[in-house]
């Protein structure tokens, strides 16, 4: 929880939700998609989900992943009435989620309830720091130091598991090279390096990382931004 933020999570969904069990989508489903109209934001109460944008050509750029806990699609909550979509959000896994329409959040708020704004502050905040730190890797490190910046951010997602030898997490190279705009082959070849050099170990789309942030295997500015992503999205804005 963000310093400041102070707020009985549990009584603010009960609120927004009630006795709602949610609804069940599959694994790859589209929840929404650009052009659609944007009214309403969901809680995650099982599952992971993708954020991304994208290009004019069709191909993806995932911004953010979503978790049990997380509410995601507000970033259209202070927009005015029957703006559309500009993101694309899917289930990565099967998942189970609440929807709440834009107009019950603010009706909430309206009514006392000043618990429901710092809930979706706190989720725009998150996607503004994630998408500052997305635009300063394409515009400042080569694929390599994407790569590693991009798994630095996934070992620390609740998927990631302990490992003997470091840090394990499964990705395919397809939707690695969706978190750092780069194609398959480029993150395929990085990794194949990497893993010759010992700085990780893959094994089809399981990756162990072992050793592989330590500051005398990255460039300097990249374990500046690593340490001070705060400091790192300030230079860039």
């Amino acid at each position: 929880m963000s310093a400041g933020i102070l707020y009985d999570k549990r009584n603010v969904e009960a609120r927004l939700f009630g006795v709602d069990r949610g609804r069940s989508y599959s694994s790859a489903a589209y929840i929404f998609s650009p052009g659609e109209e944007a009214n309403s934001f969901f809680f995650i109460k099982e599952g992971t989900l993708c954020l991304a944008k994208e290009s004019d050509d069709g191909d993806l750029l995932i911004l953010d992943y979503f978790y049990a806990g997380d509410v995601v699609g507000v970033e259209h909550f202070f927009s005015p009435q029957g703006s559309k979509r500009t993101l694309t959000l899917m289930t990565k896994t099967k998942a189970t989620l609440l929807e709440v329409s834009y107009k019950k959040a603010a009706e909430q708020f309206e009514a006392g309830d000043k618990a429901v704004m710092p809930l979706i502050g706190k989720s725009l905040a998150r996607q503004i720091e994630v998408a500052s730190a997305k635009a300063h890797d394409l515009a400042f490190l080569d694929v390599k130091d994407r790569t590693i910046s991009a798994l630095n951010a996934i070992a620390k997602q609740p998927t990631a598991l302990s490992h003997p030898d470091g840090t394990l997490v499964r990705i395919t190279r397809s939707e690695l090279a969706q978190n750092i705009s780069a194609t398959r082959e480029m993150v395929g070849r990085v990794l194949k390096d990497m893993h010759e050099n010992k700085e990780l170990f893959v094994k089809g789309k399981t990756i162990v990382i072992n050793g592989l942030f330590s500051s005398d295997r990255l460039n300097p500015k990249l374990v500046d931004k690593l340490l001070n992503p705060r400091q790192a999205a300030l230079k860039i804005a």
